[in-house]
């Protein structure tokens, strides 16, 4: 978890070269009210909660027509998160 300006959100470090990078999408700076480039307050603190999903109707149907339906929701969150999303729907092909 992340808070800029006493906005929170679920984020995730992001490793670039031998350090992490925090995201800060433009959703994020219009929450916090705030630009790139400015000066923030932050802090970041573990978030121990589990990360869950429920896959789309249409892709449920077809990870299960499919016989992978099991394998799909065995893979990580990251790999999981969006269903619609072509990434998403590249890895549940790549199960098939």
């Amino acid at each position: 978890m992340a808070t800029i300006n006493g906005y929170v959100w679920r984020t995730s470090l992001a490793p670039m070269g031998a350090s992490h990078v925090l995201p800060v999408n433009a959703d994020v700076r219009e929450g916090a009210g705030v630009n790139a480039g400015n000066v923030v307050s932050l802090s970041v603190q573990e978030d121990l909660a589990e990360r869950n999903i429920d896959a789309p109707d249409d892709l449920a149907a077809a990870l299960s027509a499919a016989g992978v339906r099991t394998r799909f929701d065995a893979m990580a969150f990251t790999h999981r998160k969006d269903g619609s999303a072509p990434s998403s729907m590249q890895n549940a092909m790549k199960l098939v």
